[in-house]
């Protein structure tokens, strides 16, 4: 289990159900685990809009995306293959990621 720590003022401000609809939102989208806790902690500081407009850029978020889905298939891989079967589908994973990266590099070439 991960504890993440955030302001408490601004984490405290929302309600239960707001909380609980951030909670699951960040669940059901990976970006944090089903045993991970979020805790309201006067130590952090408050989030700030510049941290917010700071956020990645599209080329940035793709380029992410695109290392998600090759360490996603991998473990597939790995869970579901053996010998040549799983050195072909790693081969895959690797050459879609190659392809998924290239189209990233779309976003850079118009500067987003």
């Amino acid at each position: 289990m991960g504890i993440i720590r955030v302001s408490d003022l601004q984490w405290d401000a929302l309600s239960k159900a707001e909380q609980d609809e951030m909670i699951e939102g960040l669940r059901d989208c990976g970006a944090i685990g089903e045993d991970d806790e979020i805790i309201g902690d006067p130590g952090e500081p408050e989030a700030t809009e510049e941290e917010d407009e700071a956020a990645l850029s599209p080329s940035d978020a793709c380029k992410e995306a695109c290392e998600f889905g090759a360490r996603k298939g991998k473990e597939w891989c790995k869970k579901n293959t053996k010998g040549v079967k799983r050195w072909a589908c790693n081969k895959i994973v690797k050459k879609a990621k190659k392809v998924c990266l290239k189209k990233c590099e779309t976003l850079d070439a118009k500067g987003q």
